[in-house]
């Protein structure tokens, strides 16, 4: 009985392995197929490639069209006779027809004789017949035309000017008649920025420092004398408001009591240090003192809550990447900090509460 189990058990092993072997041969060909596959691909690519790299360098035969020149002399002289004639027949067109000239008197037509006209300065002969089309500008005179600068808004060449007509354009339609230099320059108002976004505070401006508050003082040619008294006035009066160091800003002391961080768990989040370099343990240890002799941190020996700080480039007060901003980097404690679930107001909201103000 002992052996039969022993044969059976023995069968199913030796089944599970050929069952194994399969799956791992059945394995390898997909994956020597896939290989096989990627490998005809980069070569298509790469031969589609060649062939467009050769495509791009063969020179390609240019087709005969009508604007290619002749290759003949007879083909040329053929082309010189055709341009000559097209000279000819432009300067015939330029010529026009003569001048109308008034009929002398007495002249009698084929319908009778007709009443002589006598004709005064400035009126022009009446006549029945549909009067005579001036001829167009040839392709000559709208070229020189064009060369000397007369040419007449709406694209349509015309002679020179008269010494009665004017020089300045048409204007279009919907536009008043007025002489560029008649309109007087709008004054430009002064910009804080140029175009490329830096700051320029506008031509005559100059910068101050007061001497009581340590304000600096743009002056420029364009204020109110009396609007910036008024405004040095206020802002001495509310002095009080403005911290000119960490420790004139303090803490906060109201009746709300310290504020708590109510977190998942109660397990220490605490960091090792990094390492820093001699400058940046510099930076460091007069932050710190900053921010120790205005009562905003407490030196500690041993605390369950340590992190690790951060010092990126910061620009100083004449805008240069000389100073450092002392960071802490709280990833940990943000993400064990249990999330505030209310709604704040949204701006309507508050536009709607503070309307009647």
């Amino acid at each position: 009985m002992r052996r039969r189990r022993t044969a059976s058990r023995r069968r199913r092993r030796k089944a599970h392995r050929r069952a194994l072997h399969a799956q791992e041969q059945a394995l390898r060909r997909e994956e020597e197929w896939r290989l096989e596959q990627e490998r005809l691909c980069r070569q298509l690519r790469r031969q589609a490639l060649c062939a467009k790299r050769h495509q791009r360098f063969v020179p390609q035969p240019v087709p005969r069209t009508w604007g290619a020149p002749p290759r003949s002399w007879s083909g040329r002289l053929l082309l010189l006779a055709v341009l000559l004639l097209s000279l000819c027949a432009t300067h015939v067109h330029a010529g026009g027809s003569p001048p109308f000239q008034p009929p002398a008197e007495g002249f009698q037509g084929h319908r009778g004789a007709r009443p002589a006209i006598n004709l005064e300065p400035g009126r022009s002969v009446p006549s029945k017949s549909p009067t005579r089309r001036p001829p167009s500008p040839s392709l000559l005179d709208h070229t020189a035309r064009v060369l000397a600068g007369h040419w007449a808004p709406g694209g349509v060449a015309s002679g020179p000017p008269t010494s009665g007509a004017s020089t300045n354009p048409v204007p279009s339609a919907g536009h008043p008649r007025v002489a560029p230099g008649s309109l007087a320059p709008e004054p430009s108002r002064p910009s804080m920025t140029t175009p490329e976004g830096n700051r320029y505070p506008g031509t005559g401006t100059t910068f101050v420092q007061d001497d009581k508050g340590g304000y600096l003082w743009c002056e420029r040619p364009d204020m109110d004398p009396a609007l910036k008294d008024k405004f040095k006035q206020m802002l001495a009066k509310h002095d009080a408001v403005f911290a000119r160091s960490l420790k004139d800003l303090g803490c906060y002391s109201g009746a709300m009591g310290p504020a708590t961080i109510d977190l998942v768990h109660d397990r220490p989040i605490w960091q090792p240090q990094r390492h820093h370099s001699p400058l940046e343990l510099k930076i460091q240890e007069e932050k710190c003192a900053e921010l120790r002799d205005a009562g905003i941190i407490v030196p500690s020996a041993s605390t369950k809550y340590a992190m690790n700080v951060t010092m990126p480039a910061k620009k100083d007060a004449n805008g240069q990447w000389t100073d450092r901003r002392y960071c802490c980097d709280a990833r940990p404690l943000n993400a064990a900090t249990k999330p505030n679930r209310y709604a704040p107001p949204t701006p309507e909201q508050l536009f709607q509460r503070i309307g009647d103000a």
